[in-house]
């Protein structure tokens, strides 16, 4: 019996365990599914007395208690989020009422109808540092011709100038309101370059240097007057007569960072004043450049006295190189001893006999040189008084200086460039084509020794006919580097104003002009360092053999006339040699092509380390000899 009690008990405890574990299931249950177990409940089930616990039953007990904090904590946390619940909803009402209220608004607004003139009104408000009112107008469609303003077109001009490709994607793509190509051209045609400040070219300069930095708008202004011809003449494009003048007052403002320059003011018998200058400074002022100096003479001894030192020199120059006795000034007539052209030679005489050259107490071979000068010439003309008589009246002096070498150095140097220092033998060959009268017309001269009249040049004695005419002696004229911004502007824009042709309205007026020069001669390219032109030379060198042979081998691709090439306008990029040098017939070599002429140098330059290849017979077949 006390066994089967045992075991009873046993069994008793067990069953409580199980009842136990089974309720703590079931509690878990409830407070997930959010239930509240009533109390008398859990006292009833759990908190039975029993005076036979076992650790297992003090074990649920403990977790027991644990799911209660537990179930604590989770209706604090459910409080917490009810109450935000209920403050985001009311926040949401809210928000659902200010929404209605201004749709509500809104309505009001559309139904009160805004009129379209206020509508126009507030849209140039809003736009007018963007669009001019004409683009406004063209956007509304309020007018379909459009009269630019000079503002509006200074502005296009700008643009186009910047970049023609950005013009035409506004103007065509976007539909951005433009003036026409045409309408630019007819404001470039009327651009008022008259006498006085050149208001219209500063307006669209002013553009330009709106773009530069504020150290280079600093600019310098120089002013001068030149002689013109004192004649009446009709210009077409204004319908007035101008004239007649004698000199041409310029202002040149002068980029003093920068390298640019630009006439602001022309005048014809105009002489410069305070007035003038100062108003120049203030208009100038006005498109944000600051005028920082100004070159001038001073009326002060000093000046007078460097003008007479120069004007000393000037007049031995000019008896020194005359060219003919029909010339107007005395001084510049051939020489025929008289008392202006003694007095010029003796004044130069005495100035360089007595001049003391700084840290040298003897004459100078310099000074010997202009004495001999001075004294052979008048001991020359009197010798060949005597010895022909009244067949010699006088003598043309630019008959006893170098130029004559000169010129022939010119011819064979033929245009500048790369040809300053041309090889031995086509030197022989441009010779032989000089002394057989054979010389092609390309060969010009390129010194500058003579007044601007055509002068008669000496013949090569070899090449002399009855009915050959003598050449005439062409004026050189000096390629300026800086650029005229205006002139700039009008070229990179591709913008050519229509003007009437200077020759029918040379003729109208009955003014006969006869040309002062043969040709032009182009930029030397002297001042190029040595590895640089070596580099130019070889790029020119691989264009003619590209040239030669692009049309027989097309697949190498070898390169293509420059006249063909499109380049953006970029300063940070500038164009290749053959570019700068072509005027379109130039052929420029491939990338490609020029890696493999540079290879060749290379090699070459690994087998002639001196740079010069062996003068021995069979050349040739040495240098193809594998």
């Amino acid at each position: 019996i006390p066994t089967i009690e045992k075991n009873s008990n046993i069994l008793s405890t067990a069953a409580k365990q199980n009842q136990t574990i089974d309720f703590i299931t079931y509690r878990a249950e409830v407070l997930y599914e959010g239930q509240v177990l009533p109390c008398e409940l859990l006292q009833e089930e759990v908190c039975e007395p029993d005076l036979h616990v076992s650790s297992e039953q003090l074990a649920s007990n403990l977790e027991l208690e644990r799911l209660r904090n537990e179930n604590e904590n989770l209706k604090n946390v459910n409080s917490n989020l009810r109450n935000k619940l209920n403050e985001l909803n009311n926040q949401n009402n809210l928000c659902k009422a200010e929404i209605a209220a201004l749709k509500a608004e809104m309505e009001n607004k559309i139904d009160s109808n805004l009129g379209f003139e206020e509508l126009v009104t507030q849209m140039k408000f809003y736009l007018k540092g963007t669009l001019s009112d004409n683009q406004k107008d063209l956007i509304l469609q309020k007018k379909k011709r459009m009269i630019w303003t000079d503002e509006e077109l200074s502005a296009a001009f700008t643009l186009r100038y910047f970049s023609k490709k950005a013009y035409n994607y506004l103007a065509k793509d976007l539909k951005y309101p433009l003036p026409s190509i045409a309408t630019l051209k007819r404001y470039a045609k009327r651009l008022n370059i008259k006498e006085g400040i050149l208001d219209d070219v500063l307006k669209v300069v002013g553009n330009i240097t709106k773009t530069f930095t504020l150290r280079d708008r600093e600019c310098v202004l120089s002013f001068d007057e030149m002689k013109v011809s004192k004649i009446l003449e009709y210009d077409p494009v204004s319908d007035e007569v101008i004239g007649p003048y004698n000199y041409l007052q310029v202002v040149m403002a002068r980029g003093l960072f920068k390298n640019w320059k630009q006439p602001v003011f022309i005048g014809f018998d105009q002489k410069m004043t305070k007035v003038i200058i100062m108003t120049i400074i203030a208009k100038l002022a006005e498109h944000n450049i600051n005028v920082t100096a100004i070159r001038y003479y001073p009326e002060n001894e000093d000046a007078r006295r460097l003008a007479h030192l120069i004007e000393k020199i000037d007049l031995w120059f000019s008896v020194s190189n005359t060219y003919t006795p029909t010339a107007k000034l005395d001084y510049k007539k051939s020489y025929t001893g008289s008392d202006d052209q003694l007095n010029a030679l003796m004044d130069m005489f005495e100035f360089t006999s007595n001049m003391v050259p700084c840290g040298k107490n003897k004459i100078q071979v310099f000074q010997k040189s202009i004495l001999m000068q001075i004294n052979s010439l008048e001991m020359l003309f009197d010798e060949m008084k005597s010895k022909y008589g009244q067949k010699v009246k006088f003598i043309s002096t630019h008959k006893l200086n170098q130029d004559v070498l000169e010129n022939f150095f010119s011819q064979l140097r033929q245009k500048g460039g790369v040809y300053d220092h041309p090889s031995p033998l086509s030197c022989i060959y441009r010779i032989r084509l000089m002394i057989l009268g054979k010389s092609p017309t390309i060969l010009r001269n390129q010194t500058n020794v003579g007044p601007s009249n055509p002068k008669p040049q000496d013949e090569y004695i070899s090449s002399q006919s009855e009915n050959q005419p003598a050449d005439h002696e062409s004026n050189y004229i000096r390629d300026q580097n800086e650029p005229i911004i205006s002139s700039r502007i009008l070229t990179q824009a591709d913008i050519t104003p229509t003007l009437p042709n200077i020759e029918d309205v040379q003729k109208e007026n009955g003014i006969t002009t006869q040309d002062n020069s043969d040709t032009f001669s182009t930029v030397s390219s002297s001042d190029l360092k040595l590895p640089e032109q070596d580099g130019d030379g070889l790029q020119h060198i691989m264009g003619y053999i590209a040239k030669t042979y692009h049309k027989k081998i097309p697949e190498l691709k070898l390169g293509e006339f420059t006249f063909k090439m499109t380049t953006d306008h970029r300063y940070s990029n500038p164009p290749s040699f053959v570019q700068h040098l072509s005027v379109g017939g130039l052929f420029a070599p491939s990338e490609s092509f020029l890696k493999q002429g540079n290879k060749m140098e290379k090699i070459f330059l690994k087998f002639n380390r001196e740079g010069s290849i062996c003068k021995k017979k069979g050349i040739a077949t040495r240098l193809t000899k594998p």
